[in-house]
């Protein structure tokens, strides 16, 4: 009976776990880019961990009031943001987790 149930168990958390994680997505409009959530909400004046080009390697990308990304640019805290928006560290590299 145990590996009866233990079977239905792994069972159901395959397929469970099999499907899609569905993400956000960028969008751009004539005032700039921003991001979605997936729940449908969008970052506002915060930081925010993307993995955009779905490599397995999130960027950290700023969001200004209106919610839309700071490109080329230091953000109000400081940091250095590129052409895409990615923070970047010591000017070589990007600030990324994984």
């Amino acid at each position: 009976m145990r590996k009866v149930k233990l079977l239905i168990v792994t069972a159901a958390l395959s397929i469970a776990m099999s499907f899609s994680a569905f993400a956000g997505q960028w969008n751009q409009d004539a005032k700039g880019l921003w991001y979605q959530n997936d729940d449908g909400t969008y970052p506002v004046s915060n930081w925010q961990w993307i993995d955009g080009d779905a490599d397995g390697v999130s960027e950290c990308y700023y969001f200004n009031e209106s919610g839309y990304c700071l490109t080329n640019t230091t953000t109000p805290d400081g940091k250095t943001v590129d052409a895409n928006g990615a923070l970047v560290i010591s000017g070589t590299g990007y600030l990324s987790k994984h």
